[in-house]
């Protein structure tokens, strides 16, 4: 799965244009990357992160849940809790 780097946030690609042969869970897990990016863009990080915590609960093989989760915890200055995301 490719991923796209736009300023700082990686978005899947998966994501915008839902194949059907992904796995609800899947679907899932996406929406609430979506949803975290689109609330930490509004500032609202605290709810962000947890959108980005329950995504990689979903999948925790989506990468940019990860990524993203690990970003929103450095803007909080959660370092090492940052690293190991």
């Amino acid at each position: 799965m490719a991923l796209i780097f736009i300023g700082g946030i990686v978005i899947c690609p998966a994501a915008i244009s839902s194949p059907q042969t992904i796995a609800q869970e899947q679907v899932t897990a996406t929406d609430l990357l979506n949803q975290g990016l689109q609330v930490i863009a509004s500032g609202k990080v605290e709810q962000a992160l947890a959108l980005f915590r329950q995504a990689t609960y979903l999948d925790s093989s989506l990468a940019a849940a990860h990524y993203n989760l690990g970003l929103a915890l450095r803007q909080t200055g959660q370092l090492q809790p940052a690293a190991d995301a």
